[in-house]
C-alpha cells in the first residue's frame, strides 16, 4: 500500500506533466467526508485529507470524461487530480476555460512514452477517435491512421509497471464488432482487468436524445493471473428505474424565439439543396426523441442532428399541413425559415453538462457545436463510472474498499 509520502512524490510528478487539482467551474474544492472537528484546545482544526484519485484522460476533448468522472465522486467529495492529453488546440481553449490552472498535454497519443504515463494513475479515461467504427464510413478499423494512437496507448499498457486500478473507455456503437475492440479486451485480460460492457443511450434515463454508445468498464483485480469480460449488455449496472421521457421543452432556451432565434435559422437554401434522400429530424417542444448529434452538426444539414421546427403551438405544421418526423429538405421547401438549430448551450443541456459550462467567446457556433457532438453525454458516463468505482458499495464504503484494496492491486 502508498504511503502518505510516496503519494505525495506522485503527485508533484503528476503536476509536473500538466496535471491539475479539483478546482472549477461547478463547485469549491471539496472536503473529505466528516469534514471538521474539533481539536484538544478547542480550535477546529481539519483532518487529514485523503489522496486525491489520479486520473489520466486521453482525447480529453471539450472535458466531458472528467466531468463525468467528478460527478460520479460528489457523493464523497474526493479531490481528483487529472493529466489530460489532447492534440486538438479548439478543444484544448474549452478545457483550459473551464478548468482554470489546468494545462492539456498537447502531443499525438501516439509518441507518447512509458515514462509519460508511468504516474501510478487510479483510473484511464479514453474516447478515441470513432471514425474507423462508424456505420457510415468505409470502418477500415485497425487499418485506419486513426487508430494508431489508440493501439500504442494499448501497447502500452501491455508494458508499463504501474497499470491503473480502472480504465473507462466510450466509443460509437460498432466498436464493440471491431479487431481494435478483440485487442483492447485481450489486452485487458493479459493484464489482470475484469471488463463489462454496455450499449447504453440516454433515452434509458429519460433524456429526450438518442445516443447509443459502447462502454468498458474494467477494474484491475487480479495483478499475477488473467481477468475475465462479459458479454455486451443493453441496459444500465444499477437498478435504474424506468424514466419517462422528458419533453425537449425542458432542455431548450425559451428566449431563442423571434428576432433572437434569427441567427440560429436555417437558409430556405440548406434546405432545398440539401440531398433529397437525407431527413430532417424536425422536433418541437412537445418531442420526446431527438436523433444523435454529430461533429457535423450545423455544417451538414440534415444528416447531423434534430432541427426545432418554430410554431406558436408546437405542433409540426408547414403551409398549413402537418410535417412528418423526417421530412426532406423539399419538403420543407420555402418556409425552412420556421426551422432552426439548436444551440451549443441547449446541446450542451441535452448532453448532461452543468449549466456553468461555457465557451470561449472566439469561438464560432460551429465550433462549438462540433465540439459538443464529438462529446460524451455526462449523465450516462457519471452513471457508469459510479458503478464500477463503488461497485455498487454505499458511498462510505468508498475509501477503505478503493484505497486498500484497488491501489494495492495497482502497485504490483
Amino acid at each position: 500500500m502508498h504511503s502518505f509520502r510516496a503519494a505525495a512524490v506522485c503527485l508533484s510528478i503528476v503536476q509536473a506533466s500538466g496535471f491539475a487539482s479539483t478546482a472549477h467551474y461547478h463547485r469549491p474544492h471539496p472536503q473529505r467526508p466528516g469534514s471538521h472537528a474539533l481539536g484538544a484546545t478547542g480550535v477546529l482544526v481539519e483532518p487529514p485529507r485523503a489522496d486525491p484519485l489520479v486520473a489520466l484522460e486521453f482525447y480529453s476533448g471539450i472535458g466531458g470524461l472528467r466531468v463525468s468522472l467528478e460527478k460520479a465522486l460528489e457523493a464523497v467529495s474526493l479531490e481528483t487530480s487529472v493529466g489530460s492529453f489532447e492534440i486538438s488546440s479548439v478543444a484544448n481553449s474549452v478545457y483550459e476555460h473551464n478548468f482554470p490552472g489546468c494545462s492539456v498535454t498537447r502531443r499525438s497519443i501516439e509518441h507518447l512514452s512509458a515514462q509519460d504515463i508511468e504516474v501510478d494513475a487510479d483510473i484511464w479515461l479514453l474516447s478515441p477517435p470513432c471514425q474507423p467504427f462508424c456505420r457510415v464510413g468505409n470502418k477500415m478499423d485497425e487499418q485506419d491512421n486513426r487508430s494508431v494512437s489508440f493501439l500504442h496507448l494499448l501497447s502500452l499498457l501491455k508494458t508499463i509497471r504501474t497499470p491503473p486500478s480502472f480504465l473507462f473507455l466510450e466509443n460509437v456503437q460498432g466498436f464493440e464488432g471491431s479487431h481494435a475492440h478483440l485487442r483492447l479486451l485481450e489486452t485487458l485480460i493479459a493484464r489482470g482487468f475484469d471488463v463489462e460492457q454496455y450499449l447504453l443511450s440516454p433515452n434509458q434515463l429519460g433524456i429526450p436524445n438518442s445516443r447509443l454508445r459502447y462502454y468498458c468498464l474494467a477494474r484491475r483485480r487480479n495483478a499475477d493471473g488473467m481477468g475475465e469480460a462479459t458479454d455486451v449488455k443493453k441496459s444500465f449496472p444499477q437498478d435504474v428505474a424506468a424514466v419517462p421521457l422528458r419533453p425537449l421543452s425542458k432542455y431548450l432556451d425559451p428566449s431563442l424565439y423571434g428576432e433572437a432565434a434569427v441567427p440560429l435559422l436555417l437558409s430556405p437554401k440548406a434546405c432545398s439543396h440539401a440531398n433529397p434522400s437525407l431527413r430532417f429530424d424536425v422536433v418541437t417542444l412537445q418531442s420526446t426523441e431527438t436523433t444523435t448529434f454529430t461533429k457535423g452538426y450545423r455544417k451538414h444539414a440534415g444528416r447531423a442532428g434534430p432541427v426545432v421546427l418554430l410554431t406558436d403551438d408546437g405542433e409540426r405544421r408547414v403551409s398549413g399541413e402537418k410535417l412528418g418526423r423526417f421530412p426532406s429538405g423539399l419538403d420543407l421547401g420555402p418556409e425552412g425559415k420556421e426551422v432552426r438549430w439548436f444551440s451549443d448551450g441547449e446541446m450542451l443541456r441535452l448532453h448532461g453538462f452543468p449549466e456553468a459550462f461555457d465557451f470561449p467567446t472566439a469561438l464560432t457556433p460551429r465550433q462549438r457545436c462540433a465540439l459538443v457532438g464529438n462529446s460524451v453525454n455526462v449523465e450516462v458516463v457519471a452513471l457508469l463510472l459510479e458503478f464500477m468505482l463503488f461497485e455498487g458499495n454505499a458511498p462510505g464504503d468508498w475509501g477503505e474498499r478503493f484505497r486498500a484494496e484497488q491501489r494495492q492491486v495497482s502497485t504490483v
